[in-house]
């Protein structure tokens, strides 16, 4: 009797094309590759051998709530390498992992920020939507992809304890632009009432 594996033959097989495939990746590198699953955390993607993951907060500079937002296994697509470790075997102070391969859709998609810097200036007044609050301060979504932030003492006229005193996620409101931080990528935002917002501005000395 003779016993035939071809699930060893292909492994061998699939074995030898991830080390070419190693051969020609590199962080910072573009590639393509085909989605092979999707999670809660972000999407898997098979480069060819190799698996890579692109993480949900590297799919868009638009705030993504789910991975199958976006993909959906079989979808191609590109990519670029952010980060690569190598397997580790296991150490008394450190677990075993296997091959990690960081990768960014963002990467590849055209700056929303940057875009917005051309149009958007210091004094501004214009409608924005809560996306987000934190202790400090709540979240304004201006366009898709660009947030700037109320500190709570730029919320309201009266002292509150927590943003949530005042606004709601979901909610549009009305700010004025009080400072752009370029290089940080921040903007920072006064709440303004409507009356405020459709008033002249006042013409200089």
């Amino acid at each position: 009797n003779v016993v035939l594996s071809r699930r060893s033959l292909l492994e061998e097989e699939q074995r030898k094309l991830a080390d070419q495939t190693r051969k020609n990746l590199a962080e910072g590198k573009v590639v393509k590759g085909r989605i092979t699953g999707v999670r809660d955390f972000g999407a898997f993607v098979d480069l060819g051998g190799v698996e890579g993951m692109i993480p949900v907060s590297e799919m868009s500079y638009v705030r993504v709530a789910h991975p199958s937002d976006v993909v959906k296994v079989g979808d191609e697509v590109e990519v670029e390498i952010l980060r690569m470790e190598p397997a580790q075997p296991s150490s008394p102070d450190k677990a075993k992992h296997k091959e990690r391969i960081t990768l960014s859709m963002r990467a590849r998609m055209e700056d929303p920020f940057k875009a917005a810097l051309a149009t958007l200036k210091e004094g501004d007044r214009l409608q924005g939507k809560v996306v987000r609050l934190q202790a400090f301060g709540a979240f304004v979504e201006l366009r898709p992809g660009v947030d700037g932030l109320v500190h709570i003492s730029a919320l309201s006229d009266r002292r509150i304890a927590h943003p949530r005193d005042v606004v709601q996620v979901g909610e549009t409101i009305w700010v004025v632009v009080e400072k752009i931080d370029a290089n940080e990528k921040r903007i920072g935002l006064r709440r303004i009432t409507e009356g405020e917002a459709q008033r002249p501005l006042e013409e200089g000395p």
